[in-house]
């Protein structure tokens, strides 16, 4: 592996590790003092997870990777699909964010990330109507030989308990 392999392995290993231990603290804080945390639950890839929109379309024979549901105490609900990818993370972007835009279904764009620099990256986020929001990640994950990108989708619904 040439030295520019070795330094895209160790920046992918870096913010995962980064993204990995900011969540724990996040989640640690969110639950110190008061004994509650947040529930998963693993859904088997061939059902869509509770409360995920079943009118979001997933690329035709991806292979789902990850696939839950968390439950926060305040009655808040994310639920995450994640599927390898055959296509690049432009096409990808490029798929999300007309279907958010063009979609009947009543999403609200919120934004997109797509920068320039770092074109293995990239994300798109709308809301619906009643408040949920709508994440969509994608990421590069080997380039080569054969493309394989990462596309993670979560909707989370609004809290329930004020």
């Amino acid at each position: 592996m040439d030295n520019k392999k070795w330094k895209i392995a160790i920046v992918i290993v870096v913010v995962i590790l980064v993204i990995g231990i900011g969540t724990w603290l996040y989640l640690r804080s969110m639950t110190a003092g008061n004994g509650l945390a947040n529930k998963v639950v693993n859904v088997p890839a061939s059902q869509l997870p509770n409360d995920f929109p079943s009118i979001i379309p997933i690329e035709k024979g991806a292979v789902i990777v990850s696939n839950f549901n968390a439950s926060a105490p305040n009655g808040q609900v994310q639920a995450t699909r994640s599927f390898d990818s055959a296509k690049s993370v432009a096409e990808n972007l490029r798929f999300y964010e007309l279907y958010i835009l063009t979609s009947r279904s009543g999403w609200i764009p919120i934004s997109s990330v797509n920068d320039p620099s770092d074109p293995n990256h990239a994300a798109v986020y709308a809301r619906d109507l009643k408040g949920g929001m709508l994440s969509i990640t994608i990421s590069l994950v080997n380039p080569q030989p054969f493309i394989s990108t990462l596309v993670t989708i979560t909707y989370t619904t609004p809290p329930t308990i004020k």
